[in-house]
């Protein structure tokens, strides 16, 4: 376990100058806890859960995320069970986010809650394999920068959520789909709570 206490003080705690940042390198049941006003600044693509399950990241109290513009994947490869959890803090500056990143990537989510905030431009994909893998954006503002949106688009991709509760997820452009394909069933998009999907008009 890492864990990053700024002791109630913004920026208490600094962990900085971080390439890639990996909880849980083909090794489950790592997890890494910012809180307090902790900061993190990672600068290269990070992952949570790399082939390995049961990785927990948690962004607590006044606490921070900053990726440096780069992409964050929630389970990558057989992984299952990843939690990132945005409870009060912050998750900022990604640039691409995935969900379940490859064959066997179910059960990961990610979860904004409390006051948690969630910032990014880019594309959100779910595993086109993978089942049962959940956003839920309490709260922040995502730019999809003219990028369609996709939940349920393989054979195997069932069951995968996001809910927008509280927070906006803008600029998608070509459509939002959900289940396009044979087998990719029970997919579900639910905005509510003041929530708000905005499109592109094309």
């Amino acid at each position: 376990m890492l864990t990053i206490d700024g002791g109630g003080l913004a920026g208490g705690a600094v962990v900085t100058n971080v390439a890639a940042f990996t909880i849980g390198y083909f090794a489950g049941n790592n997890e890494l806890i910012a809180t307090n006003g902790g900061r993190l600044y990672s600068a290269a693509g990070s992952a949570v859960g790399n082939n390995s399950s049961n990785n927990a990241v948690g962004i607590f109290s006044n606490a921070l995320w900053n990726l440096g513009g780069a992409a964050l994947t929630n389970g990558s490869g057989g992984a299952t069970g990843n939690v990132i959890t945005v409870d009060g803090g912050i998750l900022t500056n990604i640039n691409t986010l995935a969900i379940g990143g490859g064959l066997g990537a179910n059960h990961n989510s990610l979860i904004v809650t409390n006051g948690g905030q969630l910032f990014g431009a880019n594309a959100i994909t779910f595993n086109t394999n993978g089942y049962g893998n959940t956003i839920v954006m309490g709260g922040g503002f995502w730019n999809l920068t003219n990028n369609p949106f996709a939940i349920g688009t393989g054979p195997n991709s069932s069951n995968n959520t996001l809910t927008v509760s509280g927070g906006v997820v803008s600029n998608i452009n070509a459509g939002v789909s959900i289940g396009v394909t044979n087998g990719a069933n029970f997919n579900s998009l639910i905005v509510t709570s003041g929530g708000r999907l905005m499109a592109v008009e094309s």
